[in-house]
């Protein structure tokens, strides 16, 4: 897992090569790893969906059908990114005695799971979108394969892995999204080059967070390679102020369209300073906090209000957008409400 998640993913059960995977919910929600992405990655790709569709003169039935189409074909494809990954480390697993889904099936039973989604987005892909969409669909798929195959397994090649799994978490799919919509904008380039930058934070996070661990293995990383305290400063002084910068800027164009996301980036910023002067800005050096929660909550929220107040039928957005709130997230809101005087301000 390269993004943080909502915690330890769950300890699958004991299976047996002859296990239907594929029929059994439980089974598969292990194997696609919904936790791990649902929080800090389908949020801000649910925004740019949204805003799309919000720059459309026209909502209706055909432009629903084109954001159902769009939101299975970013689950299959986030999804695909961890099967691929477990698929990789097959051996590993068995060895480390991990009991991983496809660890457990034959090499051909893993291979089929792979495939399925696979054909499922490019079939998604080229019905609905053809064109660029279904290009840049294409690219994605192979940024993810080259990201975690051999013989190229770009997650072992320095910075280097570092762009690649940006591009396929974030960059990528965003691009999807808006070339899949034909609606490119200023804004939607932002969006793109924000996704990229908080990838690129969430990575260096993670191999930070397995720092020690890494030195003990001997597995080579840019954390290992060049130092944690170099690796911390280019976070605090480098991504973080960049990706602040991008995503004001970015706010600032959607804004031009919808005034009320500005409105509520205002109201929002107002909160954090106050929760700033009492409790101190939060690290940027983890997942969740800060800036945080107007990528995973605010923001996709607001878009999809907007989106059903101009049609109810885009009402099962907002209840989604609703759904994905981390966990994490109301812990924060608890905390910031259990102080002395919190309330009254």
């Amino acid at each position: 897992m390269i993004d943080g998640s909502d915690g330890p993913p769950a300890s699958p059960p004991q299976l047996s090569s002859n296990t239907p995977v594929l029929l059994l919910p439980r089974y598969l929600s292990l194997l696609v790893r919904w936790a791990d992405w649902k929080a800090t990655k389908l949020p801000l790709l649910l925004a740019g969906m949204s805003y799309a569709l919000l720059r459309k003169d026209q909502l209706g039935a055909a432009e629903a059908a084109d954001f159902a189409a769009l939101f299975v074909l970013i689950c299959l494809y986030a999804s695909l990114g961890h099967i691929v990954n477990d698929y990789a480390d097959r051996e590993a697993d068995r060895i480390a005695g991990k009991q991983k889904i496809l660890a457990r099936l034959s090499k051909w039973a893993a291979i089929v799971v792979i495939t399925l989604p696979c054909v499922g987005i490019v079939a998604i892909a080229s019905a609905m979108f053809q064109g660029y969409t279904l290009l840049l669909t294409i690219v994605a798929l192979l940024v993810a394969s080259f990201y975690s195959l051999p013989p190229i397994r770009l997650k072992e090649r320095g910075v280097l892995a570092w762009i690649a799994a940006a591009l396929a978490q974030r960059t990528l799919p965003m691009a999807i999204v808006f070339e899949a919509l034909d609606q490119w904008d200023w804004a939607a380039v932002l969006l793109c080059v924000l996704g990229t930058l908080i990838g690129l934070r969430h990575i260096a996070i993670h191999q930070l967070g397995d720092h020690y661990n890494d030195l003990r293995s001997g597995v080579r990383t840019v954390v290992t390679e060049h130092g944690a305290e170099r690796i911390m400063r280019l976070i605090t002084r480098g991504l973080f102020p960049a990706e602040v910068a991008c995503a004001c800027v970015a706010v600032g164009a959607m804004s031009y369209f919808e005034p009320l996301v500005g409105t509520a980036a205002i109201a929002y910023a107002i909160v954090l300073a106050l929760q700033t002067w009492n409790r101190g800005f939060p690290s940027p050096l983890v997942t969740y906090g800060g800036i945080s929660e107007f990528y995973y909550v605010i923001l996709p929220i607001m878009l999809a209000f907007l989106l059903a107040r101009k049609n109810p039928l885009f009402l099962p957005v907002l209840l989604v957008s609703a759904a994905l709130v981390p966990r994490e997230m109301f812990g924060m809101l608890r905390a910031a409400f259990s102080s002395p005087g919190a309330a009254q301000r």
